[in-house]
């Protein structure tokens, strides 16, 4: 294989993949909405609870099968404070996500979380001094940002139908964003020489705990009917893409 023909295949490949990655990450909050339905049927928080296990499940199986297992308990036993406070960002994030699509648009709600590019973007020098970035990347911050205006500018017929809905569900949307953009900035700065696997899969587990135990102080669980077809399918694409 020629080096020309090896360098198209790994631009193939690294394309497929980031396309699944913009899939899976741009689409939670429309999912969410469209599969599982309203509050009534998952509470926030308990919805928040089975997307993150399922996610830590699938990671857990990715590991077991390369046998990581070791390496797994290492990052729990080490890195359990770390990894308790990238828990707590994605608490936040999820709490802001799932709570915001009982008030705006799912897509709305799916643009603010993907507005933590920006936010890495003017948080990133603080934290690491020598972070730099191109034109290009300023470029595509400016385009995001006014992508983000557009999107909050065309929901606003909501704000005279409902100014508290509007407001609440557009900061709540906000939330999530900033939210994983925190989740992101820490899990660089603490995790930066850790396997991504082992990692996320810890803090996934130790989010949906969490969550569970919030779930059961705060709310009711669903009934057995909201486990429809529609609804596990939902959880299921949201939560391996988690």
């Amino acid at each position: 294989m020629t080096e020309t023909s090896s360098q198209n295949r790994i631009s193939i490949e690294f394309s497929i993949k980031a396309a699944i990655i913009i899939l899976l990450w741009a689409t939670p909050a429309l999912v969410s909405k469209a599969f599982v339905g309203n509050q009534s049927s998952f509470p926030g928080l308990f919805f928040g609870f089975l997307r993150y296990l399922l996610g830590a499940l699938s990671l857990f199986a990715i590991i077991a099968f390369r046998g990581d297992i070791k390496r797994l308990i290492v990052v729990f036993r080490h890195q359990l404070l770390g990894t308790l406070i990238c828990a707590g960002w994605l608490i936040l994030m999820i709490i802001g996500q799932n709570f915001s699509i009982y008030f705006i648009l799912g897509s709305s709600s799916s643009v603010l979380l993907n507005f933590n590019p920006v936010i890495v973007y003017l948080l990133a020098p603080f934290f690491f001094l020598d972070e730099q970035y191109s034109k290009v990347q300023s470029i595509a911050v400016i385009v995001s940002t006014v992508g983000i205006c557009l999107v909050f500018f065309a929901a606003v017929d909501l704000f005279v139908v409902n100014f508290t809905d509007f407001i609440l569900g557009n900061a709540l949307g906000f939330l999530s964003g900033v939210a994983w953009a925190g989740y992101t900035l820490t899990l660089r700065k603490m995790f930066s020489d850790e396997s991504s696997e082992e990692v996320t899969s810890v803090i996934l587990l130790l989010a949906a705990l969490i969550l569970l135990l919030m779930s059961f102080l705060l709310e009711k669980f669903p009934p057995i009917e909201s486990y429809s077809f529609d609804s596990i399918i939902g959880l299921i694409i949201i939560g391996v893409g988690a």
